[in-house]
């Protein structure tokens, strides 16, 4: 222990804890309760240092660290495990959802693995009295995320038996996961149906409709509603822009300035995403490259030869300036994104991920320019 150390107290690691209850979602949030579990484990205290895992976890889950959210919720389930007695079921086990829901971004662990934690989450569920909702759930959402559709289809027909119980979702969640379906499955229309009510403010929770927003873009387009479309990435884009754990839905954002010939707004969004798109989880970290690559590719052929972006020197391309040629930064990218749909392909079963990149030059004709006008700054939360 440090002499710097020494001074630390149970005090010192509620006072981080409560200053970070009212931070935002978002890296700050995670680093200051990071510290706050290290000092608990550090005075030995259990219930101290469980208490910062929990807040930790939550933390992490909403501040797109996944990643810490999977090694600290282990510990949590260990712990639990170890001490029956104590604790609240509930709240572990809507904590262990969490965590399943994110497995899909890591091609290192395999569906069987994936299968298997399912499986223990259904068992701990059912002794604690619940239904199997919140499983069916879970399987839907992992058949999206590993590009299966065959499964999703599957599953969602087993979900739509299930009933909704205290572990589910609330209705927000659960259509705004309609809402991502049915653009998975490229139905516009039933997409756009499934977020009616929440685009018209009936549902919300503490992440809808921030997701929702990016998730109608698509769709929108598609349909050729290109003014719809851009009032949503406005009122969308802002709530999301500051917090790693949307980086799938800023690509859709993305994509759409892209596909609408917004190139400056594209390249924006870009310069500043890229930095922690970089270092983000891999399945994340692919959703935006993909798109990135593909936004850079249109504006090479707009005539874009630069673009500014603070990237870590961690990479390969790394330059100080922080410069970078559009037409070089784009072959770069997309080299990291064909070697990580490698990866999630060979887990996932499928092509879909080398689908998506294949793709992405025959974007180039689907481009229907559209002026989006870009708003005052406002504040960055409904």
């Amino acid at each position: 222990m440090s002499a710097a150390d020494e001074s630390l107290d149970s005090g010192t690691v509620y006072k981080l804890m409560r200053a970070a209850f009212i931070l935002d979602d978002g890296p700050v949030k995670v680093a200051m309760l990071e510290e706050a579990l290290r000092v608990a484990e550090m005075l030995g205290d259990d219930d101290l240092t469980q208490n910062a895992r929990d807040s930790l976890v939550e933390a992490a889950i909403f501040g797109g660290r996944s990643d810490l959210a999977l090694v600290t919720f282990s510990r949590c389930l260990a712990y639990s495990d170890a001490h029956p007695e104590e604790g609240d079921s509930h709240s572990l086990l809507w904590q262990y959802k969490w965590i399943a829901g994110t497995l899909d971004e890591f091609p290192q662990i395999t569906r069987q693995q994936i299968d298997q934690t399912l499986h223990d989450l259904e068992l701990r569920a059912t002794k604690a009295g619940y239904s199997t909702y919140a499983m069916e759930t879970l399987r839907w959402a992992m058949a999206i995320g590993m590009g299966d559709l065959e499964a999703a289809r599957a599953a969602y027909a087993q979900f739509e038996q299930a009933d909704r119980d205290g572990l589910g979702d609330c209705r927000a969640c659960v259509e705004d996961m309609r809402v991502k379906y049915f653009a998975f499955a490229d139905e516009p229309e039933n997409a756009l149906q499934a977020a009616d009510p929440i685009l018209k403010k009936r549902l919300r929770c503490k992440e809808i409709p921030h997701r929702t927003y990016g998730r109608v873009l698509m769709p929108l387009f598609r349909l050729g509603r290109l003014e719809e479309a851009a009032e949503f990435h406005r009122k969308g884009y802002r709530l999301i822009q500051r917090n790693p754990e949307f980086l799938s839905q800023i690509a859709n954002h993305l994509q759409f300035l892209s596909l609408t010939a917004n190139t400056a707004q594209a390249l924006k969004i870009v310069s500043l995403n890229l930095p922690f798109a970089i270092t983000a989880v891999p399945g994340r970290k692919f959703d935006f490259l993909v798109v990135a690559s593909f936004a850079l590719l249109f504006a090479a052929e707009q005539g874009t030869k630069t673009i500014k972006s603070l990237l870590p020197s961690s990479v390969p391309f790394f330059r100080e300036n922080g410069q970078y040629p559009v037409r070089e930064l784009q072959i770069e990218l997309h080299k990291l994104a064909e070697d990580l749909a490698s990866q999630l392909d060979r887990r996932n079963g499928n092509p879909s991920c080398r689908r998506r990149l294949d793709e992405l030059p025959s974007l180039l004709a689907q481009v229907r320019p559209h002026s989006v006008v870009v708003l005052r700054k406002v504040k960055s939360r409904e």
